[in-house]
């Protein structure tokens, strides 16, 4: 018979040590370490967000200050935007060069102009770099871009005096807009009196926009009627039914098809930014729609294009002047034909005057609510 095993006193207890080590072990792998590695993590993201709140609590401690700066960079990009626009326009160019020559009294006698080009601002600036401005190579750049630079060069046929010359040029060095001259070639008369071309560059920097934004122009008072809807003399008159007095809400101009105006304008009278048009030589259909009471809305639409807005009226009456022409031929075909909603309570009274009296170029189309034709 073999004899039984009996563990000694020292194995038990090594046993029991070793027991209580892997038991240690295991409670601090798997519970103590990621214990402290956790509570390690908490305290270095402690330490970053309260060096954080402290480096805001000093940018806070400086808030006006970056309010005054932010002040003054708002100022220099809008004199950066009156300088070099966002957006192109011939007639802003045109209108500058206007004013310039009548400060400075030099006879501007013709202005070509090369035909705009839009590049990115790295084409446009290699191509300064490489010609001089010269170049005229389009990129693809659609509406919308950003980085876009529109530039046009222009021809100016110029007559005057030297010194009338100097002040034109002092007029666009002074001024706001940035136009800039490239080129000149100047030949003396006798007299004194010099006639020569001048080269310019003219260029905006911005994203191509999908429709022409406009453009601020200050123009002076125009010389001529002081209303537009009194009648000419010999002109024949409207109907026979409500005269209108005083400045109409509403107006309506018909020329002819061989004038320069186009053909058919409607708007809110007197304010010319109200203004439709149409350069058709045909009878275009127009409507005219108001409603509210005190507060009237209105919005008209001509050939497509409409306009909408609200006016302040305590009359009884709506009142629309329609100044018109005589046809000056049998291809002219200028004429409108206006359908009118009135939902407003309120009387809308339409004057013709200077109709063709043959041929009209007005028509009241259909009508809703009260209208009267005078």
């Amino acid at each position: 018979m073999s004899k039984k095993y009996s563990m000694s006193k020292n194995e038990f207890i090594l046993i029991t040590v070793l027991i209580f080590l892997a038991v240690i072990v295991i409670i601090g792998n798997y519970f103590i370490l990621p214990a402290w590695q956790e509570l390690t993590a908490t305290r270095e993201l402690h330490a970053r967000q309260a060096q954080q709140l402290e480096n805001l609590r000093r940018e806070h401690e400086k808030i006006d200050v970056y309010r005054e700066q932010e002040e003054e960079l708002g100022k220099e990009i809008a004199a950066v935007g009156v300088s070099i626009p966002g957006f192109y326009a011939q007639e802003e160019i045109v209108a500058a060069i206007s004013a310039a020559s009548q400060q400075s009294e030099l006879d501007v006698v013709n202005i070509t102009f090369g035909g705009r080009v839009m590049q990115s601002k790295d084409a446009f600036l290699t191509q300064l770099t490489n010609n001089g401005g010269e170049g005229s190579s389009a990129g693809s750049v659609e509406p919308g871009a950003m980085d876009v630079v529109t530039a046009e060069r222009l021809t100016l046929n110029v007559s005057g005096s030297f010194a009338e010359y100097m002040r034109f040029l002092s007029t666009f060095e002074l001024g706001a807009r940035r136009v800039f001259f490239r080129s000149a070639t100047l030949n003396a008369a006798p007299d004194g009196q010099l006639t020569g071309t001048m080269n310019l560059l003219v260029f905006s920097v911005g994203e191509v926009p999908e429709t022409f934004p406009g453009y601020a122009y200050d123009a002076p008072v125009p010389s001529g009627r002081s209303d537009p809807f009194e009648p000419f003399e010999g002109g024949a008159g409207g109907g026979g039914g409500i005269v209108q007095t005083g400045s109409p809400d509403f107006y309506i101009i018909l020329s002819s098809s061989l004038d320069n105006d186009s053909g058919v304008q409607m708007g809110r009278y007197p304010i010319s930014a109200t203004q439709v048009a149409t350069d058709k030589n045909s009878q275009v259909a127009a409507t005219l729609t108001l409603s509210g009471s005190d507060t009237i809305s209105y919005r008209y639409t001509l050939d497509g294009k409409t306009y909408s807005g609200t006016l302040e009226s305590e009359k009884d009456t709506i009142t629309v002047s329609v100044l018109s022409r005589a046809r000056k031929s049998a291809d002219d075909n200028v004429g409108i034909t206006l359908d009118v909603t009135n939902d407003t309570g309120k009387t809308v009274v339409i004057s013709v005057r200077n109709d063709d009296t043959i041929n009209p170029r007005f028509t009241l189309g259909t009508t809703s609510g009260t209208v009267l034709l005078g």
